[in-house]
């Protein structure tokens, strides 16, 4: 049977990164210290997110609260994706509504030939 290491951790909302990560072996302590760090947070739920957590290793933490440790760099390239596909779709707008003038001016030329 393996033991539960409890997890602190804060994350920052607005800079979108981990800035605690304290292992606890005693439950005891690990909530102990969870108590004091929402004390010490109190006023701040807009930008820190405080989160205990019971695991195996921290490599199942790293799975199972994978946002926590993805970081701006990993929301940002899928930002970048994103915007990336955007563009593209514009792109695409954008050249049909050219053929689409250029359609509509031969149909009213030919109609005015009529």
């Amino acid at each position: 049977m393996t033991d539960t290491v409890h997890f602190l951790m804060v994350y920052d909302l607005i800079e979108q990164s981990l800035v605690r990560e304290d292992p606890y072996s005693d439950a005891a302590d690990a909530l102990e210290a969870y108590y004091a760090l929402e004390r010490e947070y109190l006023g701040k739920a807009d930008q820190y997110e405080i989160v205990l957590v019971g695991a195996d290793s921290i490599e199942t933490v790293r799975q199972t609260h994978a946002s926590y440790f993805s970081g701006k760099t990993s929301r940002v390239s899928e930002l970048i994706r994103s915007l990336e596909q955007l563009t593209e779709r514009v792109e695409k707008i954008e050249t049909t509504a050219v053929a689409l003038e250029e359609a509509t001016a031969i149909v009213r030329s030919t109609s005015k030939q009529d």
